[in-house]
């Protein structure tokens, strides 16, 4: 920015000129610095404002992704058939039950388990 007057003078002229008006030009100089100052803290309290806004939204959006993330971890779903057919084929032969590991029916749904009776139970013994 340009501070101070807007004499033109002959060179010769300036030293005079310099030393009658030094008050007068140093408080052209500190109105002006004041003015750039003043710009200045607006413009931080701009940019204060919006890095506020900025880490709640990083929060925000952190917060969501821990959530979908505790989700996917709580989200187990039911072993592949291959698996359940071996496993079962071990328990039939144990006559034993077999119990699967907990799971969700979907996110935010019903946890459980199946037992499987691999020689069946009660009426349904032996079939």
């Amino acid at each position: 920015s340009c501070a101070g007057c807007g004499d033109q003078l002959q060179r010769h002229l300036m030293p005079a000129h310099m030393k009658e008006g030094i008050e007068t030009h140093l408080s052209m100089v500190a109105h002006q610095g004041s003015k750039k100052v003043a710009e200045l803290e607006k413009m931080v309290q701009r940019q204060t404002a919006q890095i506020e806004q900025l880490r709640d939204q990083v929060k925000e959006q952190v917060k969501q992704i821990k959530q979908q993330g505790n989700a996917l971890i709580e989200f187990q779903t039911v072993p592949p058939v291959d698996i359940l057919m071996n496993s079962f084929e071990e328990h039939k032969n144990k006559d034993d039950r077999w119990n699967s590991p907990p799971f969700y029916s979907h996110p935010g749904g019903y946890k459980m388990h199946l037992t499987v009776y691999a020689n069946g139970v009660d009426d349904g013994k032996g079939t």
